[in-house]
Protein backbone atom coordinates (compact mmCIF):
# COMPACT_ATOMS: atom_id res chain seq x y z
CA UNK A 1 0.00 0.00 0.00
CA UNK A 2 1.45 3.26 -0.70
CA UNK A 3 1.65 6.60 1.38
CA UNK A 4 0.52 9.91 0.67
CA UNK A 5 2.39 12.37 1.59
CA UNK A 6 0.18 14.79 3.79
CA UNK A 7 0.70 19.09 2.98
CA UNK A 8 3.31 20.35 5.44
CA UNK A 9 2.44 23.77 6.59
CA UNK A 10 4.83 26.85 7.27
CA UNK A 11 4.94 26.91 10.66
CA UNK A 12 5.55 23.34 10.73
CA UNK A 13 8.26 23.57 8.17
CA UNK A 14 9.80 26.45 10.21
CA UNK A 15 9.78 24.55 13.45
CA UNK A 16 10.83 21.32 11.52
CA UNK A 17 13.74 23.55 10.29
CA UNK A 18 14.51 25.03 13.66
CA UNK A 19 15.17 21.77 14.92
CA UNK A 20 17.93 20.12 12.59
CA UNK A 21 19.97 23.49 12.76
CA UNK A 22 23.47 23.50 14.70
CA UNK A 23 23.08 25.24 17.88
CA UNK A 24 25.51 27.01 19.71
CA UNK A 25 27.22 25.87 22.82
CA UNK A 26 25.74 26.88 26.00
CA UNK A 27 28.75 26.94 27.48
CA UNK A 28 31.84 28.50 26.10
CA UNK A 29 35.58 28.23 27.12
CA UNK A 30 36.53 31.29 29.42
CA UNK A 31 38.76 33.98 28.14
CA UNK A 32 41.77 34.90 29.90
CA UNK A 33 40.52 39.02 29.60
CA UNK A 34 36.86 39.59 28.47
CA UNK A 35 35.23 43.14 28.02
CA UNK A 36 31.94 43.93 29.34
CA UNK A 37 30.45 47.03 26.94
CA UNK A 38 27.67 48.46 28.78
CA UNK A 39 25.39 50.90 26.75
CA UNK A 40 23.05 52.71 29.39
CA UNK A 41 20.00 54.56 28.92
CA UNK A 42 21.48 57.48 28.55
CA UNK A 43 24.60 59.17 28.69
CA UNK A 44 26.19 59.71 31.68
CA UNK A 45 26.19 63.63 31.94
CA UNK A 46 26.91 63.89 35.70
CA UNK A 47 29.54 61.77 38.11
CA UNK A 48 27.95 62.87 41.35
CA UNK A 49 25.21 60.72 42.97
CA UNK A 50 25.06 63.31 45.49
CA UNK A 51 24.27 66.27 43.45
CA UNK A 52 22.48 64.79 40.73
CA UNK A 53 19.57 62.42 41.06
CA UNK A 54 18.77 60.97 37.52
CA UNK A 55 19.43 57.12 37.97
CA UNK A 56 22.04 57.06 35.62
CA UNK A 57 24.36 58.47 37.93
CA UNK A 58 23.06 56.45 40.83
CA UNK A 59 23.83 53.71 38.86
CA UNK A 60 27.35 54.42 37.97
CA UNK A 61 27.69 55.86 41.73
CA UNK A 62 27.12 52.13 42.38
CA UNK A 63 29.51 51.32 39.86
CA UNK A 64 32.61 53.27 41.31
CA UNK A 65 31.42 53.77 44.68
CA UNK A 66 30.80 51.91 48.44
CA UNK A 67 28.38 52.54 51.14
CA UNK A 68 28.96 51.49 54.87
CA UNK A 69 25.54 49.20 55.02
CA UNK A 70 24.00 47.46 52.12
CA UNK A 71 20.72 46.24 51.39
CA UNK A 72 20.14 42.60 50.09
CA UNK A 73 16.96 40.93 48.25
CA UNK A 74 14.86 40.58 51.48
CA UNK A 75 15.25 44.34 52.44
CA UNK A 76 17.86 43.06 55.02
CA UNK A 77 20.47 45.66 56.43
CA UNK A 78 24.20 44.08 56.47
CA UNK A 79 27.66 46.07 57.02
CA UNK A 80 29.13 46.77 53.69
CA UNK A 81 31.92 48.94 54.31
CA UNK A 82 31.92 48.50 58.08
CA UNK A 83 32.57 45.28 60.33
CA UNK A 84 29.95 46.52 62.68
CA UNK A 85 28.67 48.79 65.02
CA UNK A 86 27.44 48.64 68.92
CA UNK A 87 25.02 50.57 70.58
CA UNK A 88 25.40 52.35 73.88
CA UNK A 89 23.30 55.14 76.39
CA UNK A 90 19.78 53.93 75.58
CA UNK A 91 20.52 53.36 71.76
CA UNK A 92 21.34 57.12 71.22
CA UNK A 93 24.97 56.53 70.97
CA UNK A 94 25.85 54.25 68.02
CA UNK A 95 29.53 53.48 67.05
CA UNK A 96 30.20 52.13 63.67
CA UNK A 97 33.64 50.14 62.69
CA UNK A 98 35.07 50.25 59.54
CA UNK A 99 36.61 47.24 58.08
CA UNK A 100 40.46 46.81 57.92
CA UNK A 101 42.50 47.25 54.41
CA UNK A 102 39.82 49.91 52.83
CA UNK A 103 41.09 51.87 50.58
CA UNK A 104 40.03 54.24 47.83
CA UNK A 105 40.84 53.27 43.74
CA UNK A 106 43.56 55.90 44.24
CA UNK A 107 45.42 53.89 46.81
CA UNK A 108 44.60 56.13 49.63
CA UNK A 109 43.08 54.68 52.74
CA UNK A 110 39.50 55.10 53.41
CA UNK A 111 39.33 56.83 56.82
CA UNK A 112 36.35 57.70 58.81
CA UNK A 113 36.54 61.10 58.12
CA UNK A 114 36.19 60.62 54.56
CA UNK A 115 33.20 58.80 55.56
CA UNK A 116 31.59 61.20 58.39
CA UNK A 117 32.39 63.99 55.46
CA UNK A 118 30.40 62.11 52.70
CA UNK A 119 27.58 61.53 55.20
CA UNK A 120 26.81 65.00 55.99
CA UNK A 121 27.12 66.49 52.30
CA UNK A 122 24.92 63.79 51.35
CA UNK A 123 22.32 64.63 54.71
CA UNK A 124 22.21 68.01 52.76
CA UNK A 125 20.16 66.47 49.55
CA UNK A 126 18.73 63.12 50.63
CA UNK A 127 15.49 63.29 52.48
CA UNK A 128 15.85 60.11 54.57
CA UNK A 129 19.70 62.06 55.28
CA UNK A 130 17.58 65.30 56.31
CA UNK A 131 15.79 63.02 58.56
CA UNK A 132 18.40 61.68 60.12
CA UNK A 133 20.45 64.78 60.29
CA UNK A 134 17.35 66.46 62.99
CA UNK A 135 17.81 63.63 65.07
CA UNK A 136 21.76 64.03 65.36
CA UNK A 137 23.65 65.78 68.12
CA UNK A 138 26.89 65.23 66.65
CA UNK A 139 29.03 63.12 63.74
CA UNK A 140 32.53 62.51 64.80
CA UNK A 141 34.70 60.54 63.90
CA UNK A 142 37.19 60.05 67.18
CA UNK A 143 39.73 57.61 65.06
CA UNK A 144 40.69 56.02 61.87
CA UNK A 145 38.05 53.37 61.78
CA UNK A 146 35.51 54.82 64.37
CA UNK A 147 32.07 56.83 63.22
CA UNK A 148 29.92 58.12 66.41
CA UNK A 149 26.41 59.21 65.73
CA UNK A 150 25.20 60.88 68.51
CA UNK A 151 21.27 61.02 68.10
CA UNK A 152 19.09 63.13 70.46
CA UNK A 153 16.65 59.96 70.80
CA UNK A 154 16.68 56.55 69.36
CA UNK A 155 16.39 56.29 65.73
CA UNK A 156 15.34 52.65 64.77
CA UNK A 157 16.20 53.30 61.15
CA UNK A 158 19.67 54.52 61.20
CA UNK A 159 21.41 51.57 59.85
CA UNK A 160 18.74 51.48 57.36
CA UNK A 161 19.26 55.25 56.50
CA UNK A 162 23.17 54.08 55.80
CA UNK A 163 22.06 52.07 53.62
CA UNK A 164 19.68 53.21 51.77
CA UNK A 165 19.32 52.68 47.80
CA UNK A 166 16.59 55.54 47.66
CA UNK A 167 18.71 58.65 45.28
CA UNK A 168 20.89 60.24 46.28
CA UNK A 169 22.58 57.42 48.00
CA UNK A 170 24.97 57.52 51.14
CA UNK A 171 27.83 56.81 48.74
CA UNK A 172 31.65 57.18 50.59
CA UNK A 173 33.64 59.20 48.37
CA UNK A 174 37.20 61.25 49.98
CA UNK A 175 36.95 64.06 52.11
CA UNK A 176 38.77 66.22 49.74
CA UNK A 177 35.67 65.84 47.12
CA UNK A 178 32.99 65.21 49.79
CA UNK A 179 33.67 68.79 51.00
CA UNK A 180 32.49 69.91 48.03
CA UNK A 181 29.00 72.06 48.43
CA UNK A 182 26.31 69.48 48.10
CA UNK A 183 24.32 71.83 45.74
CA UNK A 184 27.60 72.20 43.56
CA UNK A 185 29.03 69.27 41.45
CA UNK A 186 32.40 67.31 42.47
CA UNK A 187 34.70 67.56 39.50
CA UNK A 188 36.85 64.55 40.12
CA UNK A 189 35.94 60.88 41.36
CA UNK A 190 37.61 58.42 43.02
CA UNK A 191 35.98 55.09 43.85
CA UNK A 192 35.54 53.74 47.24
CA UNK A 193 34.19 50.08 46.00
CA UNK A 194 36.03 47.33 47.96
CA UNK A 195 36.45 43.54 48.09
CA UNK A 196 32.84 41.87 48.83
CA UNK A 197 32.07 41.27 52.55
CA UNK A 198 31.57 37.44 53.71
CA UNK A 199 27.46 38.20 53.86
CA UNK A 200 27.27 38.86 49.78
CA UNK A 201 25.82 36.35 47.39
CA UNK A 202 29.32 36.54 45.64
CA UNK A 203 31.07 35.12 48.79
CA UNK A 204 28.44 32.56 50.31
CA UNK A 205 26.21 32.05 47.51
CA UNK A 206 23.30 33.57 49.06
CA UNK A 207 20.85 35.78 47.13
CA UNK A 208 21.68 39.25 45.25
CA UNK A 209 21.34 41.79 46.77
CA UNK A 210 17.76 44.13 46.58
CA UNK A 211 19.10 46.59 44.38
CA UNK A 212 20.63 44.19 41.79
CA UNK A 213 24.29 45.15 42.13
CA UNK A 214 27.40 42.78 42.14
CA UNK A 215 29.46 43.19 45.41
CA UNK A 216 32.52 41.88 43.08
CA UNK A 217 35.37 44.53 42.70
CA UNK A 218 34.53 47.11 39.95
CA UNK A 219 36.93 49.91 39.00
CA UNK A 220 35.30 51.45 35.86
CA UNK A 221 35.56 54.87 35.43
CA UNK A 222 33.70 56.89 33.43
CA UNK A 223 34.04 60.75 31.58
CA UNK A 224 31.27 63.12 30.89
CA UNK A 225 30.16 63.07 27.18
CA UNK A 226 31.00 65.54 24.50
CA UNK A 227 28.03 67.13 22.72
CA UNK A 228 26.93 64.18 20.29
CA UNK A 229 29.33 61.70 21.40
CA UNK A 230 28.75 58.44 24.03
CA UNK A 231 30.04 57.97 27.49
CA UNK A 232 32.96 56.92 27.50
CA UNK A 233 34.37 54.24 30.50
CA UNK A 234 37.80 52.92 31.39
CA UNK A 235 40.35 52.98 34.28
CA UNK A 236 39.49 53.59 37.64
CA UNK A 237 40.00 57.35 38.19
CA UNK A 238 38.03 60.09 36.29
CA UNK A 239 37.61 64.02 36.20
CA UNK A 240 35.37 66.54 34.62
Amino acid sequence: MQQQALPLGRRAALALGAAVLPRPAVAQPAAATRMLRFVPHANLANLDPIWSTQLISRIHGFMVYDTLYGTDADLRVHPQMAAGHALEEGGTVCTVTLREGLRFHDGEPVLARDCTASLQRWMRRSPVGQTLAERLDALEAPDDRSLVFRLKRPFPHLLAALGSVASPVPFVMPERHARTDPFRQVTEVVGSRSTPPPWHSDAVGGRPPHHGRSRRQRSATCSAPLPGHDTYCEGTRMSI
